[in-house]
């Protein structure tokens, strides 16, 4: 992540199909976010293109973005996906995440196409959590979730040097 003259972390997140239920239900984690670091939003492809080529930042590219929705993978987008692999080939860092449900099967093997990689997508897979407090003792289970809900989409033939 990019520091600033502060020496504060820069994390870029790039929201190009905002969805109000993702918003709310991230929402704390955003909070949590920028207690530690600028989180900075980006909403339209100017802006991405601009802050990942370092025209925002007195010419330093950024070296990490956190994409928060499956907007990137829309046809109209093709070519600012095509910059963002670019930019992940220059030595940036991009990590994906969003609403798997809204993310098309073809859109996703397209995606994952362009960035020439051999990924597969394994299946989509719903899990509450609990958490086991014999192993952190009951005043560090008191201050966490009892429990969580995850929703990972699995990925097959990931190489280690690509993980």
């Amino acid at each position: 992540m990019a520091d600033n003259a502060l020496g504060q972390r820069r994390i870029l997140r790039v929201a190009l199909g905002l969805e109000p239920v993702f918003e709310e239900h991230y929402g704390p984690l955003w909070a949590e976010l920028r207690k530690h670091t600028i989180l900075e939003r980006v909403e339209t492809p100017e802006e991405l293109v601009a802050a990942i080529s370092g025209e925002e930042d007195h010419g330093a590219p950024l070296p990490w973005a956190l994409i928060t929705d499956a907007a990137l993978t829309e046809k109209h987008y093709s070519q600012l996906w095509k910059r963002v692999v670019e930019y992940i080939r220059d030595g940036g860092t991009a990590i994906c995440m969003g609403v798997v449900q809204h993310l098309r099967e073809t859109g996703r093997r397209e995606a994952v196409q362009k960035a020439g990689l051999s990924w597969e997508m394994g299946w989509y897979h719903q899990a509450t959590t609990e958490i086991d407090s014999s192993g952190i003792g009951a005043v560090v289970a008191a201050t966490l979730p009892q429990s969580y809900n995850q929703k990972p989409m699995y990925l097959k033939e990931v190489l280690p040097g690509e993980a």
